[in-house]
């Protein structure tokens, strides 16, 4: 089965249900969701798994380097909101758009 991992962080940020019902018209219509997922096959392209806290040493994450670099003030400060505005740190924001980067830069 394939999974997708998140944080507990990212979970909460995106809610474990969605947008949560305020009448009882959307509640009834949540209810009625649930009742057709317990019906549901398991789609393993939609299993999350929930990371929550640190991992434990014999899991270890996976091999890093810190690596200082040099950023102009406006451009660190642009990071700096951008991280604090999605709930993440500077380290995760910065993994995320090297990844990227390099996802849409692979035949250079």
């Amino acid at each position: 089965m394939t999974q997708k991992t998140i944080t507990e962080k990212e979970w909460l940020k995106k809610g474990p249900f969605g947008k949560i019902p305020k009448t009882k018209k959307e509640f009834e219509a949540l209810s009625a969701l649930a009742e057709e997922d317990l019906n549901r096959p398991i789609d393993p392209a939609t299993c999350v798994r929930v990371v929550m806290g640190r991992p434990k040493k014999s899991e270890g994450p996976a091999p890093s380097m810190v690596k200082a670099i040099r950023l102009p003030l406006p451009l660190l400060e642009q990071l700096q909101a951008r991280a604090k505005a999605e709930g993440q740190s500077m380290n995760a924001l910065l993994q995320t758009a090297v990844a990227e980067y390099l996802m849409h830069h692979r035949n250079v």
